[in-house]
């Protein structure tokens, strides 16, 4: 009986450090999930803004397609910087054009 206390004795504190242990690898898990959770957010708002892209360009591929003599005429044609109030006129390119920048 005296031999048991002893080695009780000796053991103590081994389970405070397996907690504190378990402890520092579930934080660090924690901390990789929420690095997890930002990437993710923000690769979804990539796929956003290119899909929201690609249904633009899609706009305005079909508008020059339905206007097809105006298009092969470049009158679809316009500066990247652009906005929609500096495009002007009452032809249908450029009333389409000027419809499409307010939507870009």
């Amino acid at each position: 009986m005296l031999i048991n206390t002893r080695v009780g004795g000796a053991q103590r504190g081994a389970t405070m450090i397996e907690v504190l242990i378990a402890l520092i690898i579930f934080a660090f898990g924690v901390l990789g999930l929420a690095g997890l959770q930002a990437r993710a957010l923000s690769y979804g708002q990539g796929a956003l803004l290119r899909s929201q892209a690609t249904a633009l360009a899609d706009d305005v591929i079909d508008r020059m397609r339905a206007d097809r003599t105006a298009a092969l005429a470049n009158k679809y044609d316009t500066a990247v910087g652009d906005t929609a109030t500096s495009v002007t006129g009452t032809e249908l390119a450029k009333v389409e054009l000027k419809d499409w920048k307010g939507q870009v």
